[in-house]
């Protein structure tokens, strides 16, 4: 199976706006305006992001059954690997 992209329109008008506001390059106030970033704010947020920004890792689906095969790995003395994706 190939992967399907999807290719979001461009926005020249919002995307030079964004980028005047932010002091960013226009082609980067693209990238943000379709990853859903639309004020200057939200896109200094995005560059300089703090732990205290960051949403209740508990929220995500299935974590409390996560913690608790962690738990019993440990409990156990197995070995746990954790594969991460920046995206």
């Amino acid at each position: 199976m190939h992967p399907v992209w999807t290719i979001e329109p461009a926005h020249p008008q919002r995307a030079s706006a964004l980028a005047r506001e932010a002091g960013i390059h226009q082609i980067t106030a693209q990238l943000l305006l379709n990853r859903g970033v639309s004020s200057a704010d939200e896109a200094q947020r995005f560059f300089h992001p703090n732990l205290g920004a960051l949403d209740d890792p508990a929220a995500l689906p299935d974590m409390a059954k996560a913690v608790t095969r962690m738990h019993r790995a440990v409990d156990n003395g197995e070995s746990i690997v954790i594969f991460g994706d920046s995206d």
